[in-house]
């Protein structure tokens, strides 16, 4: 049988590397990280370039997971732009260990991970302030948990808890 067309990990324009950004067990977490080719800076704000982490959709369940395009018809032109773009592997709760909230653990974790990088890595000059997140399907949802989880009325609250 026949599997679908496979991603190959790279966008136009962009320089893409791959990664490690956590362990479970010994599970490797992956990420491919896509900078712009240029160094010109997004929308001339900034010279450290911003970030949109990308989280593919699998009905939570689905796979293989860092092969979940990010859209073909924005992504290059957000690189053109001057962005960079993380694409995040996480765990399906098909898998030992994936049952909720395993995949919200995860893509916290890369986002945790690319703040570190991005603070400690000069030569990434990624923007550690400047980071947006974004996905489809059940991406969708793990992005807008991120920003639910992260906001300061949200911390505020868990504090009083």
């Amino acid at each position: 049988m026949a599997q679908g067309p496979t991603w190959d990990r790279t966008l136009p324009g962009a320089e893409t590397t791959t990664h490690v950004y956590a362990r479970v067990g010994d599970r490797k977490l992956r990420c491919h990280l896509h900078l712009p080719a240029r160094s010109a800076p997004a929308a001339g704000i900034s010279s450290k370039i911003p970030v949109i982490v990308w989280v593919h959709g699998s009905a939570f369940f689905g796979g293989p997971h860092l092969l979940g395009t990010p859209p073909s018809f924005t992504c290059p032109s957000f690189i053109v732009a001057g962005y960079a773009i993380l694409q995040v592997e996480h765990r399906s709760s098909r898998e030992r260990g994936g049952l909720f909230p395993a995949g919200l653990h995860d893509v916290k974790a890369a986002v945790r991970w690319l703040r570190h990088k991005a603070t400690t890595d000069p030569t990434a000059n990624l923007d550690p302030h400047r980071i947006g997140i974004w996905g489809a399907s059940s991406g969708g949802w793990y992005s807008a948990m991120m920003a639910v989880l992260s906001s300061p009325t949200v911390s505020r609250c868990r504090q009083q808890w």
